[in-house]
């Protein structure tokens, strides 16, 4: 298998703040990687399973200046090969995407707390951003 993908989580929120957190990075990681997710499956009664996840998708544990460190490192150009799926604390107050859009255009990117950090890419590149995070407990 070449091809990983991990949930670096803040790991000091409440935990419905965090549920919440994996959750919406895990639909936009789905969204934003062609593929990752297999087809529908039935059992042997014949019930109707949704396709999930192809590959494992730890959830690892971090604080938000270790993920902003991690997000920083893939926006450099030796990175640009993983997808990076950014939820911010910023994301988590809007009642509306629209106010979303308005109040991430007003924060400086030094101000951005992140909250879930998906990436997908080869092992190599995924491990050498993540390798030594624990996993959430």
């Amino acid at each position: 298998m070449s091809e990983k993908a991990v949930i670096v989580v803040d790991r000091e929120i409440p935990i419905g703040l965090l549920a919440n957190a994996v959750a919406v990075a895990s639909f936009s990681l789905g969204q934003a990687v062609h593929g990752i997710c297999g087809d529908e499956v039935r059992d042997a009664s014949g019930n109707l399973y949704r396709g999930v996840i192809r590959i494992p998708l730890p959830i690892l544990a971090a604080m938000p200046e270790r993920m902003l460190q991690i997000r920083d490192t893939v926006r450099k150009q030796d990175f640009e090969d993983v997808v990076a799926i950014d939820f911010t604390e910023q994301a988590q107050r809007p009642q509306t995407y629209e106010a979303y859009g308005e109040v991430m255009a007003g924060t400086p990117g030094g101000d951005i707390v992140h909250r879930a950090l998906a990436l997908y890419g080869s092992r190599k590149r995924v491990d050498k951003l993540t390798g030594n995070l624990p996993l959430l407990r």
